[in-house]
């Protein structure tokens, strides 16, 4: 399972090139919302899909809420409530999303858990009692709550909002249950994208990891808690995208895990009774010992998934009396046997659609199927025997990461690097058929004769016209047929038509399935006969002809949804549960806060020979403060709740606060004195021991350190003033010996410029001829002066050039000021 899902991980990682298209996108979520536990995973600009922690640190979070006054549990808090409170404590919301009240679901999950169930009178739909008894709430509602956790748990891993969303729901949901889902995302604060099918989120996470070169098919067989499905796949290559193609759903909308919980409870009840003797009442009618029951089972079925036996252990579970019992899986095992016609049912149904011969595997996804016996019921009605079965994907994670694969792709903010297209029709057929009973009541029956209007492989989106031969008015019943063997069809809305007269040939209704499994009536007309002119004596006649016009169709869903005034007045409530609940953290923040300065006030004032303070205040400032610091804590435990408001806290708390912060700044005022005495200290060459004995003493004298402050500042500034005239007296020195140096640098420069231009007019003058001659050439007899003769002739008039020891010597200069000087002026030279 862990190498599972670090291949899961690795392949969200890789694939999942998330970028911005524009720089104001907001991440997207998927939420996995099942029976017993939901999930959520995280898509954001430029980070790799992940599934989000919850306040726990954990990856996944009980689907479980529990009332209380202003306040609402949720997660694992809940959980440790249950027995406590089980009747506030709401458990697999799900199965009751779109159901009558005097639904056979709604029974049988009264049966199984101690709550107070009650029927809308508008809508006829169950409610929950919460604390009181005029305290009701429709199930949208706590699933609200919950979606509402769900959603705070991404914003506060990202510290960002979050809207957008994609739900996965059972394939059984029909037009009701969508309509719900729908309804309790809004009161969320949720903007949906998509609602998924659990399968097709887990075919979407099985393509994120995989290449497929040929066409495969699979099966995904998921038990969760609550129900159980079968979807077969096809996965194929179509260039750089992979097409994921739903072929067939088949489910069981009341098997699963949470199935053997109960016979498991029912089981260990009965153990209970036959040991404990002379009960006053059966354990059956006490709410909480059920909850102890059905928490028991679950986890003894956990233990039994991979031992032989568990002991069974509650303590109080009815009237003081304890139970232990031991529980092997073979007594699990014949315990559930008669679910294995149930479970074959499912696989079979897919099974037997005409893609299913070349099932590569059959993968299983869910809780439900770790249960040894359930795993060989699937081995056995597999096609391919045990060799088929597979577990190569996380089960847990699965259709969350699916789901949040699809929300970033729906929602047109990112792009993948490898795209994967998605086919998920309905997966049942939608049909019509006249109504049994006409206007005034609901249909009793769908009749045989029923049409299918959108078969269970149409894409979402699309338009589908029923046309109907009659004059009267339509009364029909649109209904979903499901995949699952002896399933029969069950009724999602009816249809009525009006304003037909006896001249309409034929209706016409358009439906349209939207992308959430939704139908909607978009349009209906009526073909009605127009009559001709039989003109006069023949002349000016017109035939009959056939003419359209609007006809006026409703759709009235079998179980109403909540209509726009209902969402608006349960978002008020939520927002008011909103608002008493942040009413109630700030008070316990305040109440924490206030506690902690009295209990801080206290230790630092009332014992005068332990504290610290004592070393700068006087007794009576102490007293002073520990007095207000017991009274406040007085005021804090005895006070009634009413006067104990978010304002009055923080006005307690301020005023004690200034109260020791006179005290606690003049210790900290003398600290930094001390520290900065220390330094000063330092600076003038003195030891620190004057310090090291003043902070021994019980009392800080103030005088004394002022006075000793005083006298090591005045050491400090004349020992700084001094630096001050030698540092100002070695610049005069050093910029005297520039000077020196700058004017030593011009007369050298000057000198021989001088040298220069004499030897310029020596040489002219050596250019001129000997004789006045005119011969153009001298003498042969005469013979030619020997070098140097006359070389002082040459340079007579020239001043004699200075020897290297009449250079009057430069006074010394500083090191670094002769590097100075010698990078400034020598290099000049």
């Amino acid at each position: 399972m862990l190498r599972t899902a670090t291949l899961a991980a690795l392949a969200a990682l890789l694939l999942l090139c998330l970028a911005s298209v524009a720089h104001a996108s907001t991440p997207v979520i998927g939420i996995d919302y099942g029976s017993e536990w939901f999930k959520v995973a995280l898509v954001r600009p430029g980070k790799a899909l992940d599934v989000v922690l919850n306040r726990e640190s954990k990856r996944k979070t009980h689907s479980l809420l529990t009332l209380r006054t202003d306040e609402r549990f949720f997660g694992s808090d809940a959980a440790a409530l249950a027995p406590r409170f089980p009747t506030t404590t709401f458990v697999n919301l799900k199965s009751l999303m779109g159901q009558n009240a005097s639904s056979d679901v709604a029974a049988a999950y009264k049966a199984i858990y101690p709550v107070s169930m009650t029927t809308d009178p508008e809508r006829g739909t169950v409610r929950l009692a919460g604390l009181a008894t005029n305290d009701i709430y429709s199930v949208e509602e706590l699933v609200a709550m919950q979606l509402t956790h769900a959603r705070m748990q991404a914003e506060e891993s990202i510290q960002r909002p979050v809207t957008d969303t994609v739900i996965t729901i059972p394939p059984h949901f029909g037009q009701a249950e969508r309509k719900a889902m729908l309804a309790a995302a809004e009161l969320a604060g949720l903007r949906v994208l998509a609602l998924l099918h659990d399968g097709s989120a887990v075919a979407l996470n099985y393509a994120m990891s995989r290449k497929f070169p040929t066409p495969q098919t699979h099966i995904f067989f998921d038990m969760g808690a609550g129900s159980s499905s079968a979807t077969l796949v096809r996965f194929e290559q179509e260039r750089k995208a992979t097409r994921v193609t739903t072929l067939a759903t088949s489910y069981d909308a009341t098997l699963g895990g949470s199935t053997l919980d109960a016979v498991l409870a029912d089981h260990l009840g009965a153990a209970f009774e036959a040991t404990a003797v002379k009960l006053a009442t059966p354990v059956s009618s006490n709410p909480r010992a059920r909850v102890k029951l059905l928490r028991e089972a679950a986890r003894i079925k956990s233990i039994l998934s991979v031992n032989s036996q568990a002991m069974a252990s509650i303590e109080s579970v009815h009237e003081d009396r304890n139970l232990r019992v031991l529980v092997t899986r073979a007594e699990l095992e014949a315990m559930a046997a008669p679910l294995q016609p149930r479970v074959a049912a499912v696989l079979a149904a897919v099974q037997a659609h005409p893609a299913a011969v070349n099932v590569s595997s059959v993968v299983l996804v869910g809780g439900g199927t770790r249960v040894p016996a359930v795993q060989r019921w699937i081995e056995e009605e597999a096609t391919g025997g045990a060799n088929a079965v597979a577990k190569n994907v996380n089960g847990d994670e699965a259709a969350v990461l699916g789901a949040a694969w699809r929300a970033a792709t729906v929602a047109r903010k990112f792009r993948v690097q490898r795209e994967i297209s998605l086919a998920d029709p309905l997966p049942y057929n939608l049909m019509v058929a006249m109504a049994g009973v006409v206007p005034a009541g609901k249909p009793a029956t769908v009749l045989s004769s029923a049409a299918v209007v959108v078969p269970h492989t149409g894409a979402p989106g699309v338009l589908k016209t029923v046309t109907w031969k009659k004059s009267d008015p339509l009364h029909l019943v649109l209904s979903a047929a499901g995949r699952l063997a002896g399933s029969k069809p069950v009724p999602l809305a009816l249809i009525h038509t009006a304003d037909t007269n006896a001249s309409v040939t034929e209706q016409k209704l358009t439906l349209k399935v939207d992308g959430n499994g939704v139908v909607h009536l978009t349009n209906a007309t009526a073909t009605y006969v127009e009559r001709g002119s039989p003109g006069v004596l023949g002349i000016g006649a017109s035939p009959d002809r056939n003419a359209s016009m609007p006809l006026s169709a409703t759709l009235e869903d079998a179980v109403p949804p909540m209509s726009p005034a209902r969402i608006a007045a349960a978002a008020k409530r939520l927002r008011g549960w909103d608002a008493r609940e942040r009413e109630r953290r700030d008070k316990e923040a305040a109440k924490n806060a206030l506690e902690a300065m009295v209990y801080g006030a206290r230790d630092k004032t009332e014992d005068s020979e332990s504290t610290y303070l004592a070393k700068v205040a006087t007794a009576a400032e102490l007293d002073r403060v520990a007095k207000l610091a017991r009274e406040t804590g007085d005021w804090l435990d005895d006070a009634p709740e009413t006067e104990l408001t978010v304002v009055a806290l923080k006005t307690k708390r301020a005023g004690l606060a200034a109260a020791l912060a006179e005290l606690t700044e003049r210790w900290t005022r003398v600290q930094d004195q001390l520290a900065a005495l220390r330094d000063a200290l330092a600076e003038v060459g003195e030891p620190v021991t004057w310090v090291d004995n003043y902070e021994n003493r019980d009392v800080y004298d103030r005088t004394v350190l002022a006075a000793k402050i005083k006298d090591v500042d005045t050491q400090v500034a004349a020992k700084r003033a001094a630096e001050e005239e030698a540092r100002a007296k070695k610049e005069a020195e050093v910029a005297e010996a520039r000077r020196q140096a700058e004017e030593l640098l011009a007369k050298l420069k000057r000198e021989a410029d001088a040298a220069t231009a004499n030897l310029t007019s020596s040489d002219a003058v050596s250019s001129e001829p000997a004789s006045s001659s005119s011969s153009p050439l001298p003498s042969t007899d005469t013979e030619p002066a020997a070098a140097g003769d006359n070389d002082d002739a040459l340079f007579e008039d020239a001043p004699p050039l200075a020897e290297e020891s009449d250079i009057p010597t430069p006074p010394p200069i500083a090191e670094e000021q002769a590097e100075e000087v010698g990078e400034t002026k020598h290099d000049e030279l």
